[in-house]
């Protein structure tokens, strides 16, 4: 009888494209017990990923991995933050039995084939829902540490304790084969220290960084929008210059995906230039122009021009959910687009929201494409100063960006 008689009846390829649509890892672990060539097929899968979460269970089974043949299938570690804690420990306190701390100084060196580290946090909205503050200890009364406890400033300690905690990992720990980090729910609150001198040598081993963005409340609206700073201004968000320093320290970047789940304004006058950035995809943020009466200075903080600074290296380009703010300065698509074609010379793809195959620029915040928004209070845009009407610029948007993509097809072909 032949040991393995599924295997002489379904090819190996075929096996693999239905365990690649497992979605429990533990129905993909089981299919290794079918056959051989089941074995085979699934344990890459299986093991491709691992999730240490603060689970005692979670820990003890990266370790017996690490030990493991299967060490060498593993090519990427999730840190998974599965609560936010309801208490806060000073940072200089650092517990010695933290399993990430434990985990990423004893046992995902020996991930020789690790590729990629993804750090998810918890959904600050779900947690702020369902907060409910300490209670009091037995003596009627809560320790001055904890006296001021919200559901923000715990979510706060918890990022900044994680960084604290990354930024004390021995760099030459880390596989050389690490080059990717993805950041999930990353917090933006007021004063986030990322600690970046301590980071630095970490952030800068990295090609490929992909950060999910959660805009928290005491982020005040109007902050959103607020122009980029002078001199005489330095009340700009503390959070996005923290952030720039985290970019500037991957230096070495050739993919780069930014996403916000909010309207996003960053200062990207300050943010370095990446000589070697082949792939940027940005989501949910604003294209805003000058605020200080056509001062030719703060254009150099927009978007547009941080991405055609890019022009020697740039490939592939996707904007999802983008805004323009029309506030102070109106500036189209149209407009943008033409740059676009005129100085992204290298570029072999752009997706400007396709998902249901419009892609044109409109003013509908229902409509797939990229909007206009008018950041003064209403946020309803205000044509009056353009001399066209709501149609004549949604037509010169779609033509300019059908330009743009016959342009790229030709340099394909």
């Amino acid at each position: 009888m032949d040991p393995d008689p599924l295997s002489l009846r379904i090819p190996a390829e075929i096996v693999y494209l239905i365990l690649s649509e497992l979605y429990e890892k533990t129905d993909l672990l089981n299919s290794r017990l079918i056959s051989k060539m089941f074995m085979q097929v699934a344990s890459p899968l299986g093991f491709r990923r691992l999730t240490l979460s603060r689970a005692p269970e979670s820990l003890a089974g990266i370790a017996r991995i690490s030990d493991s043949p299967l060490a060498k299938l593993v090519s990427e570690v999730v840190l998974e933050e599965v609560e936010f804690p309801l208490k806060m420990v000073p940072l200089d306190q650092p517990s010695s039995d933290d399993p990430f701390r434990v985990g990423m100084a004893l046992y995902i060196p020996k991930f020789h084939n690790l590729t990629t580290l993804i750090f998810s946090f918890p959904d600050f909205w779900e947690f702020e829902n369902n907060f409910t503050p300490p209670g009091r200890n037995d003596q009627g009364s809560r320790s001055a540490f904890e006296s001021d406890i919200t559901a923000s400033n715990l979510a706060l300690h918890q990022q900044e304790r994680f960084f604290h905690m990354l930024g004390r990992c021995n760099p030459d720990l880390i596989p050389p084969t690490m080059n990717t980090i993805v950041i999930h729910n990353l917090m933006s609150f007021w004063s986030v220290h990322f600690d970046i001198d301590k980071l630095r040598p970490f952030l800068a081993s990295l090609t490929n960084f992909k950060v999910d963005i959660q805009i928290v409340p005491d982020l005040r609206l109007e902050e959103l929008f607020q122009h980029p700073p002078r001199e005489h201004d330095p009340q700009f968000i503390p959070f996005w210059r923290e952030f720039d320093l985290l970019l500037d320290a991957a230096c070495n970047l050739t993919s780069l995906s930014l996403t916000s789940d909010a309207d996003a304004y960053n200062t990207w006058g300050s943010v370095n230039i990446f000589p070697r950035l082949q792939n940027l995809s940005l989501n949910g943020f604003l294209f805003a122009y000058s605020y200080l009466d056509g001062d030719v200075v703060l254009r150099t903080c927009c978007l547009e021009t941080f991405i055609i600074l890019h022009h020697n290296t740039l490939q592939h380009l996707l904007l999802s959910d983008c805004f323009i703010d029309i506030m102070a300065e109106f500036r189209s698509w149209a407009e943008i687009f033409r740059e676009f074609e005129r100085n992204l010379g290298k570029l072999r793809s752009f997706d400007f929201q396709l998902s249901n195959g419009n892609g044109y620029a409109t003013m509908s915040m229902e409509e797939p494409g990229g909007h206009y928004i008018n950041a003064n209070a209403t946020n309803e845009p205000n044509f009056a100063d353009t001399n066209m009407s709501e149609e004549e610029i949604k037509k010169a948007d779609k033509l300019a960006l059908l330009s743009l993509q016959n342009a790229i097809k030709s340099r394909n072909e």
